[in-house]
């Protein structure tokens, strides 16, 4: 096994039990176009090339790839394709199968949780499903309520593309080395949206500014996005907090404010 760097904050899944349950969440049927995010040292990968499904497993570490190309040769996986490169920079559109959406897996490096997940939130239209393994709060966060302290964007942007759920959570027993923090594993149904994905990034960018000040009320927070954009935000609004605004609320404010 190759050594784990902390600077690609690699905490490589070791338990098969919990690996079998992340791939049976992705619901793989024959055929399916699967991407895996990180495949590291191939726990989940493992469990994957052996379905009858054409997998792509993205790695950006030289030395994950050396000894995952060895481990599954060509000759005998001619369905998996390992790939050297950086998921945020690869084009998911063309990932997915031609007549089908792709599904995405993957136990993803924390510190870069919020990038992987919202590169996933920006192309639905090419995703079926992805299960993805992250910090527990991450996952608390993205399926939060209204009205609470981890509602926020994260939990507003998920709600738009997809319908999250948190599955279960993973002890950090489960991986080498050991991460400080307990994991979670949560699915995103990407094929039910709130949000027409041409208009994920400008609403996006009204619920970022109502929750960069979110102690205020919206009449204050978004004060300079309406001077930006040169609207006003409807008085009925006005001393509601971000917080308390649910994810179709955002989406009816953004479209009287932009009629």
């Amino acid at each position: 096994m190759i050594r784990p760097k902390k600077s690609l904050g690699q905490n490589f899944l070791r338990d098969d039990n919990i690996a079998a349950a992340i791939v049976r969440a992705l619901e793989c049927n024959e055929g399916d176009a699967i991407v895996e995010i990180g495949p590291g040292t191939g726990a989940l990968t493992n469990l994957i090339a052996k379905l009858p499904v054409n997998l792509t497993a993205i790695e950006l570490d030289r030395r994950a790839i050396t000894e995952l190309r060895v481990l599954f040769p060509s000759s005998t996986f001619p369905n998996v394709a390992i790939c050297e490169g950086d998921f945020l920079q690869f084009d998911i559109q063309a990932l997915s199968a031609s007549d089908s959406r792709c599904k995405i897996i993957g136990n993803i490096p924390y510190y870069i949780t919020a990038d992987i997940l919202f590169r996933i939130f920006e192309n639905v239209p090419a995703i079926d499903r992805a299960v993805i393994m992250m910090q527990r709060e991450v996952a608390e966060r993205i399926t939060a309520q209204p009205r609470t302290k981890e509602y926020g964007i994260l939990s507003v942007a998920a709600a738009f593309s997809s319908r999250p759920r948190k599955l279960f959570n993973v002890s950090p027993s489960c991986f080498y080395p050991k991460p400080k923090v307990e994991s979670s594993v949560v699915l995103f149904d990407c094929s039910q949206q709130l949000l027409a994905s041409e208009r994920f990034k400008p609403v996006m960018s009204l619920v970022r500014a109502a929750f960069g000040q979110r102690r205020k009320v919206l009449g204050n927070a978004l004060k300079a996005y309406c001077n930006a954009v040169r609207t006003e935000l409807p008085i009925e609004y006005a001393r509601r907090r971000a917080e308390e605004l649910t994810p179709t609320e955002f989406v009816n404010l953004y479209e009287q404010m932009h009629l």
